[in-house]
C-alpha cells in the first residue's frame, strides 16, 4: 500500500479512537464529579501532571526508536531490526526502574506540591497510596512490552492495533463507572485503569509478535559502541525537546496547585479536558503520518518533501484555525450545559484598561499556537533534526514558568495559559522553521512566513464573522452549542476556501482528496 493509504487508515482509526476516548472521558468525569465531587478532578489532574514530569526520564527513546527503524524497514534488514528491538527492550526496563525510583523519592515532598494536602486527609484520601498507584500505572508501560508496538508504528500499520485499544477502552470505562456508582471509591477507580492497561499491553505485544515473528528470535549481536553513542546523543536532544512538551502540559496544574489550590486545578482541568479532546482528535493527522514522513525523508527527494511540508502546513492552519475559533466561541456554553455555570472561569481583566478577555479566547490562541508547534516538531523529528537547537527548550521552560508564576498571582488561572503562549511564540514558532529550511530545504523561510501571516489573518476574520453570527443565533442548551459549533465550522471553511482556493497547497490537497475518493469508489 502507498504512504497515503497507510496514513489514511491510521488517521481514520486514530480519530475514531480519539473520539471514543473523549466521549468516555466526559462520561466518566461527569460520573466522578457527581459521585465524589470536583476535588477528585483536581487530584487526578495534579498527579497525572506530576508523573508526566517524571516520564521525562524516558529521554525521548520512543521517538528515537521510530527514527532508527525507518531505514532498516525500508531495506528489509530484519536482523538489524531485531538487534535494535533487543537494545530498546533493555533500555525501556532501565527507564521504568529510574522513573519508579524518582517517584518514590518524590513522596516526602507531596505536602509541598499540594497546597491543600491537609484537605486530602479530611476527604479520607491516602495521598501516598494514590500517588504510588499513579506511579505504577506510569512505569508499567516501560516494564510490560509496550516498546514492541513501536515496530508496528514504524511499519505505518498502527491501525492494526487500534481495535484492541478500542475494546479495552470500552471495558475500562464501563468498569470504572460501575465502581464509582457501586462503591464510590477513587482507589478502585484507579486500580481498574492499571489492570486494563497491563492486559492491553500484553495483548498488543502478542499481536506484534504474530505480525513480525522474527523479533522473538534471540540474537547474540549487539549494537556497535558508536551506534549506541549516536542513539544516546539523539536521545539527549529529544529529552530536552520533551522537557518542553511535558512542562507545557504540566505547568498549569502544578503552578495552580502551589499558588491557588486544588479547587482551581479542578476548574482548570475541566477546560483542559476539552482542549485535550480537541487536540487529541486533530493531532491524529500527524500521528497517522509519522511513519510516512520518516519513509519520505529516507527516500531523499527534497523537492517533494518541501511540497508535502507546505501542504501539511496548510492543513494545520485549517484544522487548528477551526479548532481555535470553536474553542473561543463555544467552550463556555458547553461547560455550562455539561456541568453548570459554577464551573465557569471568569474573564481576565486587563489592568488599567477596563477591558476583559474571555478564558476560552486565550485557550483558542493556545490551541492554534501549539498546533503549529506540533506540526513543526513532527517534521523536524522525521528529518532527524534532533541536535539542531537542542538547548532552545530550556529557554522555553524558563519563560513558561516565569510568566506563569508571575501572572497567576496577579490575574489568576489565565496566567498559566498566557505563559504557555508567550513561551511558544518566543522560541519554537520562529526557530523550528529556520532549522527545517536551513538543514533540509536549503532555502529561505521568507515564503513560509508570508503564508502563515495570511493564514493567521484568515483565522481572525473567520473568528469575528463566526462570533457575530453566533451572537445573532443566541440561546441556551445543547442544541445551541451544536448549532454554534456548526456555524463556526461552516464559516471558517467558507472564509478559508474563498481566501486560498487559488493557492498551490489548496489545489494539491483537493487533488489528493479527489484521488483518494475515486480509489475508494473503485
Amino acid at each position: 500500500m502507498s504512504r497515503t493509504t497507510h496514513s489514511l487508515r491510521n488517521f481514520i482509526m486514530s480519530t475514531f479512537g480519539a473520539i471514543l476516548t473523549i466521549l468516555f472521558n466526559f462520561i466518566s468525569r461527569t460520573v466522578l464529579i457527581k459521585t465524589l465531587g470536583s476535588d477528585y478532578i483536581g487530584i487526578n489532574g495534579l498527579f497525572t501532571n506530576v508523573l508526566s514530569m517524571l516520564s521525562l526520564a524516558d529521554l525521548g527513546v520512543g521517538t528515537a526508536i521510530l527514527y532508527n527503524l525507518y531505514k532498516p524497514i525500508e531495506d528489509k534488514d530484519f536482523h538489524r531490526i531485531t538487534v535494535l528491538m533487543d537494545f530498546y527492550k533493555k533500555l525501556y526496563r532501565v527507564i521504568g526502574l529510574v522513573i519508579f525510583v524518582l517517584g518514590v523519592c518524590l513522596i516526602p515532598f507531596l505536602p509541598n506540591i499540594i497546597k491543600d494536602y491537609d484537605r486530602l486527609r479530611q476527604l479520607n484520601i491516602n495521598a501516598v497510596l494514590l500517588f504510588l498507584l499513579f506511579l505504577f500505572r506510569t512505569t508499567s508501560s516501560y516494564w510490560f512490552f509496550a516498546y514492541k508496538t513501536a515496530l508496528v508504528k514504524a511499519h505505518q500499520k498502527e491501525y492494526v492495533l487500534k481495535p484492541i485499544e478500542f475494546v479495552f477502552l470500552l471495558a475500562m470505562n464501563i468498569l470504572q463507572i460501575l465502581v464509582l456508582i457501586l462503591f464510590k471509591n477513587y482507589i478502585f477507580f484507579i486500580v481498574v485503569s492499571i489492570v486494563m492497561q497491563l492486559i492491553q499491553n500484553i495483548v498488543c505485544a502478542l499481536k506484534t509478535e504474530k505480525m513480525y515473528p522474527y523479533i522473538k528470535e534471540k540474537t547474540p549481536d549487539r549494537l556497535e559502541k558508536s551506534e549506541r553513542k549516536e542513539i544516546f546523543k539523539n536521545c539527549y536532544a529529544l529529552f530536552l525537546y520533551k522537557i518542553n512538551t511535558v512542562v507545557t502540559n504540566a505547568t498549569g496544574n502544578i503552578v495552580l496547585s502551589a499558588f491557588l489550590g486544588i479547587t482551581s486545578v479542578g476548574l482548570y482541568s475541566n477546560y483542559t479536558l476539552i482542549v485535550t479532546a480537541i487536540r487529541s482528535v486533530v493531532s491524529k493527522v500527524y500521528v497517522a503520518m509519522t511513519a510516512s514522513l520518516g519513509n519520505l525523508h529516507a527516500e531523499g527527494d527534497v523537492k517533494h518533501e518541501e511540497k508535502i511540508f507546505n501542504t501539511v502546513n496548510f492543513i494545520t492552519f485549517i484544522m487548528y484555525g477551526i479548532a481555535a475559533i470553536g474553542m473561543a466561541i463555544v467552550c463556555n456554553d458547553f461547560v455550562n450545559v455539561w456541568i453548570g455555570n459554577k464551573y465557569l472561569i471568569s474573564p481576565m481583566e486587563i489592568p488599567g484598561t477596563g477591558f476583559s478577555v474571555s478564558f476560552p479566547l486565550l485557550l483558542g490562541i493556545e490551541i492554534y499556537v501549539l498546533g503549529i508547534n506540533l506540526f513543526l516538531s513532527y517534521f523536524r523529528n522525521s528529518m532527524g533534526l534532533f541536535q539542531q537547537g537542542k538547548y532552545r527548550p530550556i529557554a522555553t521552560i524558563i519563560i513558561n514558568l516565569a510568566v506563569s508564576v508571575f501572572l497567576v498571582t496577579k490575574i489568576g488561572i489565565s496566567g498559566v495559559v498566557i505563559g504557555t503562549i508567550v513561551s511558544a511564540l518566543a522560541t519554537y514558532i520562529w526557530y523550528d522553521p529556520m532549522i527545517i529550511y536551513r538543514h533540509t530545504f536549503k532555502t529561505s523561510t521568507k515564503e513560509y512566513w508570508i503564508k502563515n501571516l495570511k493564514y493567521a489573518v484568515a483565522v481572525c476574520v473567520a473568528g469575528v464573522i463566526s462570533y457575530k453570527l453566533c451572537d445573532v443565533v443566541n440561546g441556551n442548551g445543547i442544541i445551541f452549542v451544536i448549532l454554534h459549533g456548526i456555524i463556526c465550522v461552516l464559516t471558517s471553511v467558507a472564509v478559508f476556501t474563498a481566501a486560498f482556493f487559488r493557492t498551490e497547497e489548496f489545489k494539491y490537497l483537493s487533488t489528493m482528496v479527489k484521488n483518494l475518493v475515486k480509489r475508494k469508489i473503485k
